[in-house]
């Protein structure tokens, strides 16, 4: 009896550490890029001017990427390198928003070559936001039997009130689709 409650509780700290955020500051950004041979490439050729050298990837940005210490800009948005790319998506995806809300966010702040389909990568790979938008999805219609005569099945709906206070009660039959309205002063029953 003690194994399980050991275990549970072991499971319950590992939950609440998954689950803390990372927080992700633009000077941990420049630290950690300093030490990678990509960005020091990137910065490089961008203090240069020489294209030649940029990593395939980022040569057809040539004029638009810019620095400010290690840190590479496009535009206004930050570059951010395949070391960190998966800390940044864990990061925009907590709490499974989905696919829409993650694209919203993440490329009006950073930037990398695919982001996109990562962004779509791990929103379609991730259990929770399954999960998730499982129980965001309409029923499915379906269909009912003919009846085999007129007025065996039918459906009532009622609809107001009306600008008038008054209320309409609509009776359709399944079988011939005929209509009866009536008019109602109260919804009462």
């Amino acid at each position: 009896m003690q194994s399980s409650s050991g275990e549970a509780d072991e499971y319950v700290k590992f939950v609440a550490i998954a689950a803390t955020p990372g927080s992700l500051t633009t000077r941990g950004i420049e630290e950690e890029s300093s030490r990678y041979e990509e960005l020091r490439r990137v910065w490089n050729v961008i203090h240069s001017g020489q294209s030649r050298d940029m990593p395939d990837e980022y040569r057809h940005l040539f004029g638009e990427l810019a620095t400010i210490g290690y840190i590479s800009l496009r535009g206004y948005r930050i570059v951010i390198l395949r070391y960190l790319r998966h800390r940044v998506l864990a990061l925009a995806h907590e709490g499974h928003q989905g696919i829409a809300k993650c694209k919203a966010c993440l490329p009006s702040k950073v930037w990398w070559p695919g982001v996109d389909c990562d962004i779509e990568r791990a929103c379609h790979t991730c259990r929770g936001c399954q999960i998730t938008q499982l129980a965001n999805q309409a029923p499915l219609m379906t269909r009912t039997t003919l009846p085999s005569t007129s007025w065996v099945s039918i459906a009532a709906d009622l609809l107001g009130p009306l600008p008038t206070g008054e209320h309409l009660l609509v009776v359709v039959d399944y079988y011939c689709r005929f209509s009866e309205v009536e008019i109602m002063r109260s919804a009462r029953a």
